[in-house]
C-alpha cells in the first residue's frame, strides 16, 4: 500500500472537488440570475437582461450564504470525528467497558491501531440503529473515531468485524476521513440556499395580509426561487458527493483483505448485510449528511443509481472474490462462535516470538539472543514499506503482545487515574537517585492513591523491555483523553516536573513529551490543524538537517557521520549547493529538536516522502536499529501525521513506493 501516493491523490482529489463545487455554485448563481430577470421581465418590459447591479447583489448573497453555511458546519465539526460520531447519536465505549460485544470491538480497534502505528481512534456506538453499518471520521489520526451500529456489534462474528474495522482503517491512513468531513461541510452551505429560499417564503407568507402585497409576492418570488434552485443545487452537489465515495470504497476493501489476509471476513460482512432486513440501514434525521462516511449504503434502496454513496454490494463481493484463492480458508476460517473469540483466544493461535524468523515482538524475548536494546534491521525499505500498511503477521504480533501484558498494566490504560499513573511510571528514572528525587516530586504534587498506584505500575514498567515503552504509551492515550481540563493541567505539569527531576532530558523523555501535547492538544487545546504549506523540502532544509543530525546522534557517535551522511545524500537540494553537514550534538538539543519538528509538520505529502526515506536511511545505516533511534523516528513521524508501527513488528522488506 504506497501511504503517500494515497495521501497526495486524496489531496488532489480534494482540488478537484473544490473546482467542480465552485461550477456548482456559479450554475446556481446564473440560475438564480435568470430567473430574476425572467420574471422582473414579465413584470416589466423595459427591464434589462443584463443589470450588473442585480448580478452583484445575487452572487454575493449567493457566496455569503454559501461560505457562511460551510464555515458553520465546519466550525460545529471543528472537534473532529467525536463530533460527528455525536451528531449521529454516538455513545463512547470506554476501555474499560465490561460489555462483551463492545470490548470485543475495542480490542479489535486497538489491535489494528497499534499494528498499523495509527494512535488508537476513539470507538462509538450508535445504539439506535438496528441495520449493520460503521464509519471512521475525523480530519485527521489524531481526533479519528471508528463507530458501529448496535445491529453490527451484534451480528458479525470477530473475523467479520475485523473486516469491518480493516476497511474504516484505510479510510484513516488514505485520507478519506478529511475528504469527507470538507464534502460534508461543502454540501451543507449549498443546502443552505435551499433554506434560505424556505426563510424567505416564510417571511412572505407572514407578510402577504399587509398592504404590501405586491412587494410580499415579489419576495414570495425570490423565495421559491431560491429554494428550487438552491434544491438543485443540492441535487448536483449529491451526485458529486456519491461518485467521490464510490471510488474509494473499492480499494477500502481491498485494503481490508491486505491488513487481514482474511477475504471471508470483510465478504461476510457485506452478505449479511444484503440478508439483513434493515440492511446498512441507518434511522438517524441525520445520517443523509454522513451516508457517504459509512461501511455500507446508509439510506434506503430507493436512493440508487447516481445517488448510491456505494457501489452495489453484489459488485463489491463479486470484486473480492478472486481473492479467496490467494487467502485459502484454512488460513483463516471463521466459526459460527467467532463472535465470542476473546483476545486471550486469539493469542494462543498468534505465532511466538520465535516463529517469525528476524521479527521481535515487543515485550518479548529477542530471537538469536540479541542485546533487549537492538533489533535487526531490515533497512529502510521495510520502513517505508510498513508505513500506511498492516498485514497479518503485524496483527497477530499485536495481538500476542497485547495478551502477555500484566493484567494489571491492561487495567490502567482503562481509566484517566490508571493510564496518568502509568504514564508517570514509565518516566520514572532507572537511576536509583533520580527516581528517589521523582518519587519525592510525585508524592508532594500527587495524592496518596495516585502516588500508590504508580508505585504499584512501576514495578511492570521498570521491568518491561525498553522497545515497548511507546507502545505502552499508545494504549493510554485514549484514557488520558478523557481526563477533565482540570486533571489535563494536573498531568501535564507533573509530567514535566518528572521530565526535569535529574536537569537533562533523554530520548525517551523528550518523545514521550511531545507525543502527550500533540495527542493530547485536540481535546484540551483550542483546535488547530497546519495547513500543508511546503510542497518541496528546500524552504525547511535546516530543519531536515537538525532532524537527521538528532537521529544520527542518537544511533551513537561512531557511525553518527556516515548515517548523517548516507540520509541527507537522498534529500533535494538547490542548484549550486553543497551537502549539508552533520550538525554538533548541542545543535540538536532538545529546543531545536522541538522546533525543527513544529516546522516539518506543514509538509505535503510528496516531501514528507522525502523526509521519511531520510529519516530511514539515517536509521537503518549500520544494519542495527537502537531503540532511541526508532523512538525518536516514530516521533518524527508521528510529528508528520505519518504512521510507523512499534517496534519489531513484522516490517515488510521489498522494495518501497516512491
Amino acid at each position: 500500500m504506497d501511504f503517500f501516493g494515497a495521501q497526495q491523490q486524496a489531496k488532489r482529489k480534494t482540488t478537484w472537488l473544490v473546482w467542480l463545487f465552485g461550477l456548482a455554485v456559479i450554475g446556481i448563481i446564473l440560475t438564480v440570475y435568470a430567473t430574476l430577470v425572467l420574471v422582473l421581465q414579465a413584470a416589466d418590459g423595459g427591464f434589462d437582461l443584463w443589470e450588473p447591479e442585480l448580478f452583484a447583489l445575487i452572487a454575493g448573497g449567493t457566496l455569503l450564504i454559501v461560505i457562511c453555511g460551510s464555515m458553520l458546519r465546519r466550525f460545529q465539526l471543528r472537534a473532529g470525528g467525536p463530533a460527528v460520531a455525536q451528531m449521529l447519536g454516538g455513545r463512547r465505549i470506554q476501555p474499560s467497558t465490561t460489555d462483551h460485544h463492545e470490548k470485543v470491538l475495542h480490542n479489535v480497534v486497538e489491535e489494528m491501531a497499534i499494528a498499523s502505528g495509527v494512535p488508537i481512534p476513539e470507538v462509538y456506538v450508535l445504539d439506535g440503529e438496528a441495520g449493520i453499518n460503521a464509519f471512521a471520521a475525523g480530519t485527521g489520526p489524531n481526533d479519528a473515531v471508528v463507530a458501529v451500529t448496535r445491529g453490527t456489534l451484534e451480528t458479525l462474528t470477530r473475523d467479520e468485524l475485523q473486516g469491518v474495522v480493516g476497511h474504516e482503517f484505510s479510510h484513516i491512513l488514505n485520507a478519506d476521513m478529511r475528504l469527507n468531513m470538507r464534502l460534508m461541510a461543502t454540501l451543507f452551505g449549498i443546502t443552505c440556499i435551499a433554506t434560505a429560499g424556505y426563510i424567505v417564503m416564510r417571511s412572505a407568507g407572514r407578510s402577504s395580509g399587509s398592504s404590501k402585497k405586491g412587494g410580499a409576492a415579489q419576495i414570495l418570488v425570490i423565495g421559491l426561487v431560491l429554494y428550487l434552485v438552491g434544491s438543485l443545487g443540492r441535487f448536483f452537489a449529491s451526485i458529486i458527493k456519491a461518485a467521490v465515495s464510490r471510488q474509494r470504497e473499492y480499494l477500502a476493501d481491498a485494503a481490508a483483505v491486505q491488513f487481514t489476509r482474511n477475504p471471508r471476513g470483510i465478504a461476510g460482512a457485506l452478505h449479511k448485510i444484503g440478508r439483513a432486513e434493515t440492511h446498512g440501514a441507518v434511522q438517524h434525521a441525520q445520517a443523509s449528511e454522513a451516508a457517504h462516511m459509512f461501511f455500507s449504503e446508509a439510506l434506503s434502496r430507493k436512493f440508487s443509481g447516481w445517488f448510491s454513496t456505494h457501489p452495489p454490494l453484489e459488485a463489491r463481493i463479486a470484486a473480492i472474490e478472486p481473492l479467496f484463492a490467494r487467502f485459502p480458508a484454512d488460513a483463516k476460517k471463521p466459526t459460527p462462535g467467532a463472535a465470542q473469540t476473546t483476545r486471550a483466544q486469539t493469542a494462543k493461535a498468534a505465532p511466538a516470538a520465535g516463529q517469525i524468523p528476524g521479527v521481535q515482538i515487543p515485550g518479548l524475548p529477542l530471537p538469536g539472543g540479541l542485546n533487549p536494546a537492538v533489533i535487526l534491521a531490515l533497512g529502510p525499505d521495510a520502513i517505508m514499506n510498513s508505513i500506511g500498511s498492516v498485514d497479518d503477521q503485524r496483527l497477530a504480533a499485536t495481538q500476542a503482545w497485547l495478551s502477555r501484558l500484566p493484567e494489571e498494566i491492561r487495567r490502567a490504560t482503562g481509566d484517566p487515574f490508571g493510564a496518568s499513573a502509568l504514564v508517570y511510571g514509565l518516566l520514572l528514572d532507572r537511576d536509583a537517585d533520580v527516581r528517589k528525587r521523582q518519587l519525592q516530586l510525585l508524592a508532594q504534587n500527587t495524592d496518596a492513591s495516585t502516588h500508590a498506584e504508580t508505585l504499584s505500575l512501576a514495578r511492570h514498567t521498570s521491568a518491561i523491555p525498553v522497545e515497548s515503552r511507546l507502545p505502552l504509551l499508545d494504549l493510554a492515550l485514549p484514557a488520558l483523553r478523557a481526563m477533565s481540563r482540570e486533571q489535563h493541567g494536573r498531568f501535564d505539569k507533573n509530567v514535566q516536573t518528572l521530565i526535569a527531576a535529574d536537569q537533562q532530558v533523554t530520548v525517551f523523555e523528550f518523545v514521550i513529551g511531545r507525543v502527550l501535547r500533540r495527542h493530547l492538544a485536540s481535546a484540551f487545546l483550542p483546535p488547530h490543524r497546519a495547513r500543508a504549506s511546503h510542497v518541496t523540502l528546500l524552504p525547511v532544509l535546516d530543519a531536515c538537517v537538525v532532524m537527521l543530525g538528532a537521529l544520527a546522534w542518537s544511533g551513537g557517535e561512531a557511525d553518527a557521520q556516515n548515517a548523517f551522511a548516507a540520509g541527507a545524500d537522498t534529500l533535494p537540494r538547490a542548484p549550486g549547493s553543497t551537502a549539508p553537514t552533520l550538525p554538533t550534538r548541542a545543535a540538536c538539543g532538545v529546543e531545536a529538536l522541538d522546533e525543527a519538528m513544529g516546522r516539518l509538520a506543514t509538509l505535503a505529502p510528496r516531501p514528507k516522502a522525502q523526509l521519511m526515506r531520510a529519516a530511514a536511511t539515517v536509521v537503518a545505516h549500520d544494519g542495527r536499529t537502537q531503540v532511541e533511534e526508532f523512538e525518536l523516528l516514530r516521533a518524527l513521524a508521528d510529528s508528520i501525521e505519518v504512521p510507523v508501527p512499534p517496534m519489531g513488528l513484522p516490517m515488510p522488506s521489498a522494495a518501497a513506493p516512491g
